[in-house]
């Protein structure tokens, strides 16, 4: 289904009736993931006629800007508490960063063992591929005798 508008006109029933068109469900998906009129009309550059005219019949209130709703209320901010002390905080972050320096050291190692283990299979490999390259050039060399050996006139 397209949608054809002459320049300048979205007024009455055009949007009604074209009510199930992907621009609908776009802009419907693009409000429910936070994005605003005016971010949305940045980014399609279409006219600013059109896009309210969406935004009106989904009934969507066409803000300039973007809205985040709040995430406390003042009594939440009232009973919130932070205790930091420091001596629990240094004791827990060098608990932390030998415990991650332990995890790097073993990676560490074992990337080591790794590489090593890579290193001795591409050298196999490479040799394996070198002799099966010199038994394909042997069996090509006995073919080309052969088929000298079965042509008339000129063996021995």
């Amino acid at each position: 289904m397209e949608i054809v508008i002459p320049e300048g006109e979205y007024e009455g029933d055009l949007f009604a009736n074209h009510k199930g068109h992907a621009v609908f469900e776009a802009v419907t998906e693009l409000c429910r993931l936070g994005f605003g009129f005016a971010e949305i009309l940045a980014q399609s550059q279409c006219e600013v006629a059109f896009l309210e005219g969406v935004f009106q019949t989904l009934k969507l209130p066409v803000k300039l800007r973007r809205q985040t709703r709040p995430f406390h209320t003042s009594a939440w901010v009232d009973r919130l508490v932070i205790d930091v002390s420091e001596s629990e905080e240094e004791e827990e972050t060098e608990d932390t960063h030998t415990a991650v320096r332990r995890k790097l050291n073993s990676a560490n190692r074992t990337a080591l063992v790794l590489n090593e283990s890579i290193r001795k299979l591409d050298y196999q490999l490479r040799a394996k591929k070198a002799e099966l390259d010199r038994t394909l050039k042997e069996i090509e060399d006995l073919e080309n005798t052969l088929e000298t050996m079965q042509t008339p006139g000129t063996g021995p």
